[in-house]
């Protein structure tokens, strides 16, 4: 098919030169819109909606019968005054176990009695002159304010007494640091027996008093020497005990706190004079009995003869002259080991 003229004439010329029209902005385009047909969100709610819970009565609105309030410790509505007479009694030993009254024992057995007014003795499987301390410490289990004010009365009212480093050692490390600072006296035995394996123990031991015991006061101590062999003794043996040994007394001059040193038993003859230089100073005040046997045991008994009569009276004679052939026989025990420590100057 021929195309003519009027057909090209009839199709509208474009200029390729003529700038292109932009498309329309796409924000406005209508879009299409979308009707909900979810149900509404109040409607769909409801059906999770639960009721409010009941409202619950107070503890005191039930039935059941309420405890009591705890009732109020009567013991501590006591005044103060009066409540430590009761720690008192409870807690200080009242077996008043003199050595000094004690006369068999001492020469015969070589084993004195205590002292001290309220002792309370450590227990030590070869010591059998302990007796059973009338204390009753479990006050101290009761409550705090009960412990706090009764367990200083303990420590202060009351003598502990041993005869082994070993007792007293485990003693201060079982009630502690403060407690330790509480104790107020002190007897120390010791026993010829076993001496040179435990001088370093009692070295120790003086030394942790020294610097843990600040409230010790009143120190009684005493050494034993085996009496039927002092004639064939040289100084340094071991049955002659440690009332020579001069580490012993070093260290026993480190006690600077106490008010008052008292030593008896069998001691160097320059012992007293060097504790009473070192001590001294600060104040304590050094006591010394010659041997394992009290002067005062005669006074005693000389006091308590013209008190009885009749079959006592004699055995007050016969107690009396006993313990004047006992005292004779301690001194010259006593004189005897100290002729062996001449010399010996700390």
């Amino acid at each position: 098919m021929a195309i003519t003229v009027e057909d090209v004439t009839k199709v509208p010329f474009y200029n390729f030169h003529d700038p292109i029209p932009s498309p329309p902005s796409p924000l406005t385009r209508k879009l299409p819109t979308f009707k909900p047909t979810l149900p509404s969100l109040y409607s769909s709610t409801i059906l999770l909606e639960y009721p409010e819970p009941a409202a619950v009565p107070a503890p005191t609105e039930l039935n059941h019968p309420t405890s009591p309030p705890p009732k109020p410790n009567l013991f501590l509505t006591l005044p103060p005054e009066l409540r430590l007479l009761i720690y008192t009694h409870l807690l200080t030993n009242h077996d008043h176990d003199h050595r000094a009254l004690s006369v068999t024992n001492n020469i015969a057995n070589n084993r004195p009695q205590f002292s001290t007014q309220n002792p309370i003795h450590l227990y030590h499987p070869h010591h059998h002159s302990n007796k059973k301390n009338n204390l009753h410490p479990s006050i101290l289990l009761t409550c705090k304010q009960i412990h706090a004010e009764a367990l200083p009365i303990l420590y202060t009212h009351n003598t502990f007494s041993t005869t082994h480093p070993t007792q007293l050692h485990h003693h201060i490390t079982s009630i502690g640091p403060l407690n330790t600072s509480l104790l107020r006296s002190l007897h120390i035995f010791v026993p010829w027996s076993n001496s040179s394996s435990t001088i370093w123990s009692w070295i120790v031991l003086l030394h942790n008093l020294s610097e843990h015991a600040t409230g010790l006061r009143y120190l009684e101590i005493g050494w034993d020497t085996n009496i039927p062999w002092l004639t064939h003794m040289e100084p340094g043996d071991e049955a002659r005990g440690l009332g020579d040994n001069i580490l012993f007394v070093h260290a026993l001059a480190r006690l600077r706190q106490l008010r008052k040193l008292r030593i008896y038993g069998f001691f160097g003859v320059e012992w007293p004079g060097y504790l009473r230089r070192e001590l001294g100073g600060g104040g304590t005040v050094v006591e010394v009995e010659c041997g394992l046997l009290r002067p005062v045991v005669l006074e005693h008994l000389d006091g308590g003869g013209d008190e009885v009569g009749g079959s006592s009276n004699s055995m007050g004679r016969g107690a009396l002259e006993k313990a004047r052939v006992e005292w004779k026989e301690n001194m010259k025990a006593f004189g005897l080991f100290q002729r062996g420590t001449v010399g010996i100057v700390p």
